[in-house]
């Protein structure tokens, strides 16, 4: 369960009660991310990721003969990415400040809010500077030509798939049940660097609750419209492959009010497919529960 920024780093922010003369910037200058505890450090590293590689599954791919394991981004353009972000987070703190000292209506807010992200991008970027810090010159030099390795083999998958050699590259013809259509989202999408999501970071992308997302990837009762119209506003998913229940296939065009010819949908689609769904009222050509969940069915019998 997330902690919150005021209890992981207690007596560090400033009031939620609007203050007078407060100096933002002083506080995060002031801030020392070295001073914190392995647990808060982990905390913070959970929170992005892709900086901190916090959480990574050990994957698998076969190239040139050899099964090899799905790298992190190296540490060092991790570390770059980091304090740019670091550096943005920093700049709307300013940009937020001078609002605040204009006397700008909900302007504290804005900044006790831009506070907690810029401290949060500055611990993430010294927890990549103490992994690169651990590295020796030949590890650093191991992660770059790992990594390198890696998106060659994206690059030729890509270009496989262009000239029809795949029909796709991530994941199998998928089945109808609403929990493997939700899961088949999560992994119609991939991480900068091409791996899954894992369901705690994916429940975080789409601002769900974690513990009711795992539980919907195994339970088509806990599939909730709230979840579907997440996953289409946030991930693009084709709302029509989501909510039709003959929608079995991961390729395809949708046309008209039905799926032709039994040609269903691809998964993930452009804005105008969400845009005419939402036009046409977000028709829903399945009714999932017929008024009867499923587990009142199943008790039938």
């Amino acid at each position: 369960m997330a902690v919150s920024t005021d209890k992981l780093i207690p007596d560090v922010l400033p009031p939620k009660d609007e203050q007078e003369g407060i100096d933002f910037i002083h506080i995060l200058d002031a801030f020392d991310p070295s001073a914190l505890s392995d647990k808060v450090l982990n905390a913070f590293a959970s929170r992005d990721p892709y900086v901190t590689a916090y959480g990574s599954e050990t994957g698998y791919y076969y190239y040139e003969g050899v099964t090899e394991e799905v790298p992190d981004i190296p540490a060092e353009s991790r570390l770059n990415t980091g304090r740019s972000v670091m550096r943005f987070d920093r700049e709307e703190l300013q940009k937020q400040t001078a609002a605040y000292e204009a006397g700008q209506a909900g302007a504290y807010k804005k900044c006790r809010a831009a506070l907690i992200k810029a401290i949060g991008s500055k611990t993430c970027a010294y927890i990549v500077e103490q992994e690169l810090k651990s590295l020796t010159p030949a590890q650093q030099e191991k992660q770059a030509v790992s990594y390198a390795r890696w998106e060659q083999y994206l690059k030729e998958e890509r270009e496989r798939i262009v000239s029809n050699e795949l029909d796709h590259p991530w994941y199998d013809p998928l089945p109808a049940s609403r929990s493997e259509k939700v899961a088949a989202v999560r992994k119609g999408i991939r991480k900068s660097d091409g791996r899954l999501f894992t369901q705690r970071d994916f429940a975080r992308l789409i601002e769900y609750p974690v513990n009711k997302y795992a539980a919907a990837e195994k339970d088509d009762d806990m599939v909730e419209d709230a979840l579907l119209e997440k996953l289409i506003m946030v991930c693009h998913a084709n709302p029509y492959y989501l909510y039709d229940d003959e929608c079995e296939a991961y390729l395809g065009e949708y046309s008209g009010d039905t799926v032709d010819a039994g040609d269903a949908p691809a998964i993930i689609v452009d804005l105008d497919v969400i845009l005419k769904w939402i036009q046409e009222g977000k028709p829903r050509a399945t009714d999932w529960t017929d008024g009867v969940t499923d587990k009142q069915r199943r008790n039938w019998y």
